[in-house]
This record gives structure tokens, sequence and C-alpha cells, in this order.
């Protein structure tokens, strides 16, 4: 690529085929597999130092480990590095993730990956001291109790707090709602054979040309089946925003002049597609996706701490209860727009027959338990089904001591500093778990807490970006007064 931009790479290109057309060797060859890879190794090198270099000037960092297999079949792992960094243009602090180590290993158990990581953090300069937090996934040698990965690092560095990821969990949780239901695993079952069905060349090709005949901008169906962040709700908004086009591509495919196989699944796939409780099903889960959907991106952003994480799950655990509470009344609004969607595309509200289900009695049982069908088993199966199967997921799957520890972070982002009354903002008992964590003296941090505040609000009340500046120049005033040994905030005031 050089070479056809470059004169004097082209010409040394020449003379290294030359030689090797000729069987003669060349004396030095800068291109040659070995020289190559000296060189990466290098860049690796040096950029490592940087990162370490910058690290050091703070001494504090997160680690962050994920490892998955690759086409060798061995575990391909990335160490990465979270912390602050001063922007080399504008000198302000910023958060940073950084990648720092790539290696491969046989095996995946939890002490082998600790001493590879401990290993490579010793042979970079990465003093164990400085490690303040580190966060995994939630397979069994991470956050195993004895023996994970973070288990055993915490030995080592006991400040080292582990964070199961908290999108990874609010994945989880939506995983949980696909399987809840019988009506939701069918219809997202019904959205993956669409996918699969879509992915031939000349099929999706039909479904891009009824697209475009009908003045629409060219969507491809989602897959749900992937362990990518927010592709069910994907999935369930592309089947909804081009419903009406891919019944008629259905349509198209059930014609005579495609194959049986083609016609055969295409004409399945309308019916079930035409389905008024596929319609309500998808409805629903547009319902939950729209409040986990905002909250899951969120909480992959770099710049989201364990405070904010801390209230996007508060405010999404605060909204399902509101939905709990009020379900009778958010039934009939998902009900409604389902019968006004299928009355657009000209598709029946009637339910289909069921079959009532009989339960059988146990002796001297008088009793007849009814059973529900149509519109009120969609209710109860459905509905309060998935809302309940959400809440109890949110409920268990954060409820570990993390989630206090992310509430006692919370009094330390700007937004509790410059809460209206300061006496309110937390009293030293408040916040003793993470002191106590980082062995902290609890008065101490309360005091200079309080200290902080009152800099904290004058510098706020007196920048015209208001708290966003106010928080870059409380930072730039502690790190000067670290350099000048003037250790407490109130040196400021």
């Amino acid at each position: 690529m050089m070479a056809k931009r470059d004169s004097r790479a082209a010409a040394y290109l020449q003379k290294i085929e030359q030689a090797h057309n000729e069987g003669k060797k060349v004396g030095v060859n800068l291109i040659s597999p070995g020289n190559v890879v000296l060189v990466l190794k290098t860049m690796k090198q040096i950029v490592a130092e940087k990162i370490v270099n910058d690290i050091r000037s703070q001494r504090k960092t997160c680690i962050i480990f994920d490892s998955t297999q690759d086409y060798s079949k061995r575990e391909a792992s990335v160490l990465l590095v979270r912390y602050v960094e001063h922007n080399d243009d504008t000198g302000e602090p910023q958060i940073t993730e950084r990648l720092l180590e790539v290696f491969t290993t046989g095996e995946t158990s939890g002490s082998v990956l600790t001493d590879h990581v401990l290993a490579d953090l010793e042979r970079l300069g990465v003093d164990l001291d400085w490690i303040i937090g580190q966060c995994y996934d939630g397979a069994g040698n991470m956050r195993g109790r004895y023996s994970g990965m973070a288990t055993q690092i915490q030995k080592r560095c006991n400040k080292a707090v582990y964070i199961w990821c908290h999108a990874h969990r609010l994945n989880l949780v939506v995983n949980a709602v696909s399987v809840c239901s019988k009506d939701i695993k069918n219809t997202l079952g019904l959205l993956e054979e669409l996918y699969v069905f879509m992915s031939g060349h000349k099929r999706n090709d039909v479904f891009c040309n009824e697209q475009g005949d009908a003045g629409e901008r060219t969507l491809q169906l989602k897959r749900v089946s992937t362990t990518r962040w927010n592709s069910s709700q994907d999935a369930v908004d592309t089947v909804l925003v081009r419903y009406g086009t891919l019944l008629q591509t259905l349509s198209t495919l059930s014609e005579s002049k495609y194959d049986s196989e083609t016609i055969t699944q295409a004409t399945g796939l309308k019916s079930r597609l035409q389905d008024i409780r596929v319609i309500i099903c998808m409805h629903i889960l547009r319902s939950v996706y729209h409040i986990i959907g905002p909250a899951s991106r969120s909480l992959q952003g770099i710049a989201t701490d364990l405070g904010n994480a801390a209230a996007l799950l508060s405010d999404c655990k605060q909204q399902f209860e509101n939905l709990r509470a009020e379900a009778d009344k958010e039934w009939d609004a998902v009900f409604t727009q389902s019968v006004e969607f299928a009355a657009v595309h000209g598709i029946p509200s009637d339910f289909p027959s069921e079959r009532p289900r009989k339960k059988r009695r146990m002796d001297d049982e008088l009793a007849v338990d009814e059973c529900l069908t149509g519109k009120e088993r969609m209710k109860v199966d459905t509905f309060i089904r998935v809302i309940d199967e959400v809440m109890q997921q949110l409920q268990s799957r954060f409820s570990d001591q993390n989630v206090a520890l992310m509430k006692q972070l919370s009094y330390f982002t700007p937004g509790s500093l410059l809460s209206i009354n300061a006496d309110d903002l937390c009293s030293s008992d408040d916040i003793v778990g993470i002191c106590d964590q980082y062995g902290l003296n609890v008065e101490d941090v309360h005091k200079e807490m309080m200290d902080f505040l009152t800099v904290y609000r004058v510098c706020s009340s007196h920048t015209e970006k208001g708290e966003h500046n106010a928080t870059k120049f409380c930072i730039s005033m502690i790190s000067l007064g670290e350099k000048i040994d003037m250790y407490s905030s109130s040196c400021f005031t």
C-alpha cells in the first residue's frame, strides 16, 4: 500500500523482489516477518509504557478483563485499565480506558488467569496498591467466592472492589424476560425464524425492493439470539416499524414462481405474524425495552460511574414498580395500541379459539379452578408475568453489597454535592462501608467532604457553564494542593 504512494517504498520492494527472483539473499530485509513482529512489539511496549506512566502519576486505576474463544480454540483474553488522565492539549482530566495486554491461554480457571494477569501487571510496572477496582463478567471463574479471579486478586489487594458489569447483568434480565412466558418465547422465536428466512440474498432483495417501492428507508431484520446488547429490542422495533412491508414481502414470496420451500415457509410465517397474540407480545416487549434499553445503553458509557449506575437502576426499578401498581391501566393501554395497530394493517383483533385446559382436582376438593382464555389469559400469563419477572430479576441481581457501595459513592457526585440542604447530604454513618473498604477514617472523610462542599459550591456559582467547569476547576485545585503538600481542601476556602 505504501509503495503505491511513495516512490522510495516502491523502489525498495522492487529491489527485494529482484533479489528474490535471482535467488540472492538480502542483507537486511526491513519487511521480513521477524522485523515486522519486532516493530509491532516495540510499538506495543512504547504505548504500554505511556499508559503506565499516566497511571503512575495518579496512583489509582481499575482493571477490566474479558475473554472469548478464538479460531484456534484457545481462550483469547484482553486486559484493560481505566484511569484518569490529563488531556495533552487542554490539560483537563478525563476518564480513559486503554488496552494494556492481549494474551491466549489453554486453561480458563480463575487461578491460571489470575497468575497471568498479575504477572503482566508486575512486568509492566503496575503496583497492585494502585488498583482500586476490578470489573469482569459473571462467569464462575471470575466471581467465584473461593477461587474466582476477583477473590484471588482481592486477597492481594483489598482495595480492588469487584464490580460485575451492570450492563451485562441488565442484559441477563432481558434474557430472563424472553423465556418467562410461552407467548413471549413464541414471539421471539418467530422473529428469529423471520431473520433466518430473510437471510437468503434473493429473499432479502425482495424485502429491500418492497421497502423502496413504499418510499421507506431500507432496514434489515435483526437477529434475536445473539449476545449483543439490546439485540432483541432492535428485532422487535424493526418488525413493528416495517410490519406492513414485511407482510407484503411474505405475500410476494408465497407466489408460485418461487420454489416450494420458500412458498411454504413464507405462507406459514405470514399466518403466524398476523396473530393478534404476537402483536400484543411485541407491544409488551417494546414497553419493557423502552425502560430497560436507555438504562442499558447508559451503563455502557465510558463516563458512567457507580453513582450514576445506582441512580439509573433505582429509576429503572421505580418505573417497573409504577407499571405494576397500575397494571390494569397499563394493560388496557397496551391492548388498545395492539388492536389499533392490527386494524391499520387489516388484521382481525379476535383471539383464536383456545381449548380450555382442565385442572385436576384432588380428592374431596369441591372448588373448580377457572382456566382463563383469550384477553384475560394474555393479561395474567403474559403481561403481568413479564413485569413480575423483570422486578424479581432486578431485585435478585442488584441487591448485593455492591449496590450499597454504589449508593454511598453517589454522595460524591456533582448532583449530590450541589443539593440544596448541605446538612441532609449525608452523615458519617452513611459512608462507613466505603471508608472501611479503602481503609479511611470515617470522621476525617466526612469533614473533608463538608469542607470540599463549600469550595465546590463557590466554584459552581462563579463559573459560566455550571457544575461541569466547576468540577474540573476543583480537580485542578486539588491536584495543585497535592503538589505543595496541602492535602486538606479547607486550605482553599
